[in-house]
């Protein structure tokens, strides 16, 4: 089903969200680009593309907050734990599994 979340000036982001079972996700770049139709330069995504990735490894209002916080690639590839928990507010779990696939980017 497809999720719409409201951004900053009535923008809006349409992500196809499947739900997905946190503990089961260990994907490879090569997932990225082959399921979810990402490029495989995840320092081109867009902030959409961004969202897709994180709706995709925890859920629609993670997903919703890199919206909020304008993470594009990157962004995301600059991420730190400190960010994702004090700037960010995401739960220590969530952030884990964010930072492991960020990794398995570069």
């Amino acid at each position: 089903h497809i999720k719409t979340y409201s951004l900053i000036q009535g923008e809006k982001l349409a992500i196809a969200h499947h739900p997905v079972n946190m503990k089961e996700k260990n994907i490879s770049k090569e997932d990225i680009k082959k399921n979810y139709g990402l490029s495989s330069y995840p320092n081109e995504w867009t902030i959409f593309e961004v969202g897709k990735f994180i709706s995709h490894l925890t859920d629609d209002t993670i997903a919703n907050v890199f919206c909020k916080f304008h993470i594009n690639g990157k962004a995301l590839l600059l991420l730190t734990k400190e960010i994702l928990r004090d700037d960010m507010k995401i739960h220590v779990g969530p952030s884990i599994i964010i930072l492991n696939e960020i990794s398995k980017l570069h």
